[in-house]
């Protein structure tokens, strides 16, 4: 037993002592005089969740104006960072939460950063969470929920799903799905950016969103979209709602709320004028992928006579062979990329390997022998914006026949 409990010691051990500083997840808080008695209760339900403390750190950024030296904080937080479990930085400026996230940017460059504010306590497994999804996906930016989306024609829309929509504090139940357009909410859970994840200069500029009425949140979704970037639904969603700070009243009017939205919205128009175009653009990575085989390849012209037709153009036309039936296809259509597997999955071939290779992008999934009326593609993708925790479908009824 004695040697038992050697071993896994030592695992431990090697474990803890291969991990760098720059793979450690820097975890950054910042608060006032008002809320810094929250502050020790989140850092609590942080450090006794079942994490090594060496794969992560806390870093605590204050303002000089707020506090003016580690003397005026609770004697709990002082004890901890006495004891290295937390790091306190104190800061000449005043503090906004964009600020706070700035500065931890340029300090840790090297590190993954996990953005959490002052008005939660973490549930259990929450930072299990985030480490393991950022392993899992070391690219992409971890969000832990949303509650606000760009819908058609890029209006400010509210997740719902059913009738009676989202619980408070569980906007969408989808894990480890990709976000192309939703609106981040760090205010609830928080949101793990993989090192160096911004690179427009803008983004870094106090001085331009200071100037403006924009939250950080929006700030942040936007410039994710600028840029590209993934954002992805964590693997767990837990209901933050049970886990607020008594003293943070956080429920707010839906539809004010979005007003508010839609003038940010506004505003960052005003200084990225193509910020719609970007929107769009990112709405519409949208794939469709098509399957045949041999006796079927007859139809493929007919079928791509009724996709160029379509009222909603779409680029990315993918066709999944089986790599023995390449063979007897002898067909030069230009608009179509043809990619050959090896597993002849019949039907399968058109989702599973298209949900595969194409993670980040909607799917359209048509049939090979099937006419489609000309507004299909177009009925599809609103269907999408409006719905995009739902799989959209529509008929067809006309039948090709050899």
């Amino acid at each position: 037993m004695n040697s038992l409990f050697f071993v896994i010691f030592l695992i431990n051990f090697i474990t803890c002592s291969l991990i760098n500083e720059k793979d450690k997840i820097i975890i950054s808080l910042t608060s006032d005089h008002k809320n810094i008695q929250n502050i020790k209760l989140i850092i609590n339900s942080i450090i006794v969740q079942n994490v090594y403390h060496e794969f992560y750190e806390i870093l605590l950024i204050l303002s000089k104006n707020e506090f003016k030296d580690v003397k005026e904080l609770p004697k709990e937080l002082i004890m901890l960072e006495k004891n290295k479990t937390i790091k306190i930085l104190f800061v000449p400026e005043n503090l906004t939460n964009i600020s706070r996230t700035l500065i931890t940017m340029k300090i840790y460059k090297r590190n993954a950063i996990l953005i959490i504010n002052n008005n939660c306590i973490l549930p259990d497994g929450w930072l299990k969470m985030f480490i393991d999804d950022h392993f899992k996906y070391p690219n992409d930016a971890i969000v832990a929920s949303f509650q606000f989306f760009f819908g058609k024609d890029c209006e400010i829309k509210e997740l719902k799903e059913g009738f009676k929509g989202e619980i408070f504090g569980t906007f969408n139940h989808i894990t480890e799905m990709i976000l192309n357009f939703a609106l981040i909410n760090i205010n609830l859970g928080g949101i793990l950016y993989p090192k160096n994840f911004f690179k427009n200069k803008l983004f870094y500029d106090k001085d331009l969103f200071n100037k403006t009425n924009i939250s950080e949140d929006f700030w942040q979704s936007a410039f994710i979209i600028i840029e590209d970037n993934t954002l992805r639904q964590s693997s767990k969603i837990f209901d933050y709602s049970k886990y607020l700070i008594n003293n943070i009243n956080y429920k707010e009017n839906s539809f004010n709320k979005i007003i508010l939205l839609e003038k940010e919205k506004l505003e960052f128009i005003k200084l990225f004028p193509n910020f719609d175009y970007f929107i769009e653009k990112r709405q519409k990575k949208i794939i469709v992928s098509i399957t045949s085989y041999p006796k079927r390849f007859v139809f493929l012209p007919k079928l791509m006579r009724f996709i160029r037709k379509q009222s909603f153009h779409i680029n990315n036309i993918i066709f999944f062979i089986y790599e023995e039936d390449i063979k007897s296809y002898d067909l030069h259509i230009d608009d179509i990329n043809i990619i050959l597997v090896t597993e002849n999955l019949r039907p399968h071939l058109k989702y599973y390997y298209a949900m595969t290779l194409f993670r980040d992008y909607a799917i359209i999934t048509i049939d090979d022998d099937i006419g489609y009326a000309k507004d299909t593609f177009e009925s599809l993708f609103n269907a999408y914006i409006d719905n995009p925790n739902i799989i959209s479908g529509r008929r067809s009824h006309l039948i090709f026949k050899v």
